[in-house]
This record gives structure tokens, C-alpha cells and sequence, in this order.
């Protein structure tokens, strides 16, 4: 299985970096993951790169900050 993360923005360093390196670990045996990172000058143009970078028959999940709070068992 692969998992291509396409995120806005840029991890440099600090927490987010930490939560990153840990979310590669548990990835099962086998899986690779991969992060893309979008760091546009604008929210169009971050939107563009987004669009360019999914592939026609990928499995799409979006998330925001503002968006509805779910476990992962409602994931799942």
C-alpha cells in the first residue's frame, strides 16, 4: 500500500516534525508513505498544485482544522 500526504505548508522543525517522524513508524510492513508539501503564495494556488497531484482513481480524504472532530474507528 502506498500513502501519498499532500499538505499545505511546510514542516521544518519542532512538534510537528516529531508527530511526523512517529506517523512513519507505524506505518504496517510493507506500506510507504510519503508527504508533499505545498507551500504556495496563495489558497487558489495551493488548490491548483493539490488538483495536479491527485491521480485519477486515488482514494481522496481531506482534512481541516475546522472541520467535523471523527475517531478512528469513524474512519475506519
Amino acid at each position: 500500500m502506498k500513502v501519498e500526504i499532500l499538505a499545505a505548508g511546510k514542516i521544518k522543525k519542532g512538534a510537528l516534525l516529531t508527530l511526523w517522524e512517529e506517523y512513519k513508524k507505524r506505518m504496517p510492513r510493507g506500506w510507504t508513505v510519503d508527504l508533499q508539501e505545498i507551500d504556495s503564495k496563495t489558497r487558489e494556488a495551493d488548490d491548483k498544485k493539490f488538483q495536479s497531484l491527485i491521480k485519477p482513481n486515488a482514494y481522496v480524504v481531506v482534512l481541516d482544522e475546522r472541520g467535523k472532530a471523527m475517531t478512528s474507528w469513524d474512519f475506519a
